[in-house]
């Protein structure tokens, strides 16, 4: 017994259905991969990094670095590991986090989350996440400056008030001085500030300089 004429003309039309079938699917995934997609706040972002970072979530928080800081800083998982472990924990050691995070700047375009840290002999510091928006969205910007600011004032003696006196000012330097063998051993090179919208990068050595600088522009003043 033959098909009829019907079943034939189906049984021709199937694979043509199916390859139209396959095709609208490959054109609605490359549409969707391309369509534009709202990006996270700058507010999400910087709790996102805060949370990944106090987490040790160390590959979730390089997803929110910036990638010119990362290049100029060479940072990978295992370089942020290395800075956080050998620098970070074991001059932080004792101190807990006090409140919930807060943002003393919020916008479109950037925000600043901070949370303190205190000691039980009275030193605190705040851990800050500064992020702000770009070609490739809201990014956190000076990490490595950020953390090396909160190590060196949770250093500083009791009594020692972080500020632009010149006591502070030795304190701080001190308080570098003592790290910079560990830090030089690290293979993150240092640190990077913001000069007119572009990353530039500093050695632990000019950052050094510059603390010796600031201490005896402070001095002269007194």
């Amino acid at each position: 017994m033959t098909p009829g004429r019907g079943a034939r003309r189906r049984w021709v039309r199937a694979p043509f259905l199916i390859g139209f079938l396959a095709t609208l699917l490959v054109f609605g995934i490359y549409v969707w991969s391309r369509w534009p997609r709202s990006s996270p706040s700058p507010e999400v972002v910087a709790r996102k990094a805060m949370g990944a970072f106090e987490l040790s979530d160390y590959d979730g928080l390089l997803e929110h670095i910036n990638d010119e800081e990362k290049r100029l800083l060479k940072l990978d998982e295992d370089s942020l590991a290395e800075l956080v472990n050998r620098f970070y924990k074991p001059n932080t050691s004792g101190f807990k986090p006090r409140g919930q995070i807060v943002l003393p700047r919020s916008s479109e375009s950037d925000a600043l989350a901070m949370r303190e840290y205190v000691h039980p002999d009275g030193r605190k510091f705040d851990l800050t996440i500064l992020v702000a928006s770009g070609e490739d969205g809201p990014k956190v910007y000076g990490f490595v400056y950020m953390l090396l600011g909160s190590v060196l004032k949770a250093k500083l003696p009791p009594g020692v008030a972080s500020g632009q006196g010149l006591d502070s000012r030795h304190a701080l330097l001190r308080a570098f001085e003592e790290e910079l063998p560990v830090l030089n051993s690290l293979r993150v090179p240092g640190d990077t500030i913001s000069d007119n919208g572009r990353q530039v990068f500093r050695s632990w050595k000019e950052i050094h300089k510059s603390l010796l600088r600031r201490a005896a522009d402070r001095a002269s003043r007194e």
